[in-house]
């Protein structure tokens, strides 16, 4: 074998590993803290607080302004949900009010400049799920 036909063999294998780490990124999500970084959340939880609450946690590598959009439509996130005892932080806790336990709501995690949910598109849940 010569050196040509090395290298390209090398190269390929390193782009193989390249891309793979890039899908298991993508198939992981962010709830793996090892593979995030800055304002991108990970540990996201989503559970029932009162009777109509809910509760939304997640994490961030580093103090981030971060807040949560939702609503009853995934096309248009009309409400607005902020942790008001931490405005810039690594833990974050919103608690979303009067809920109706059999309606579906969709949401959306804002954090630094960017939004996060499951792949592009909003995270769904209701309370009876929950």
């Amino acid at each position: 074998m010569n050196r040509n036909n090395l290298v390209i063999i090398l190269s390929v294998v390193l782009l193989m590993l390249g891309v793979s780490t890039v899908f298991v990124f993508k198939a992981r999500g962010s709830n793996e803290r090892e593979l995030v970084s800055g304002c991108v959340p990970y540990n996201v939880s989503i559970s029932r607080g009162g009777e109509y609450q809910a509760v939304i946690e997640w994490s961030t590598e580093e103090d981030c302004l971060s807040y949560v959009m939702y609503g009853d439509d995934r096309n248009n996130l009309e409400y607005i949900a902020i942790d008001h005892q931490k405005i810039s932080a690594k833990t974050h806790r919103v608690v979303i009010d009067k809920l109706l336990p059999s309606q579906i709501y969709y949401l959306l995690i804002y954090s630094g400049k960017n939004s996060y949910g499951n792949n592009g598109l909003p995270l769904s849940f209701s309370l009876s799920s929950l």
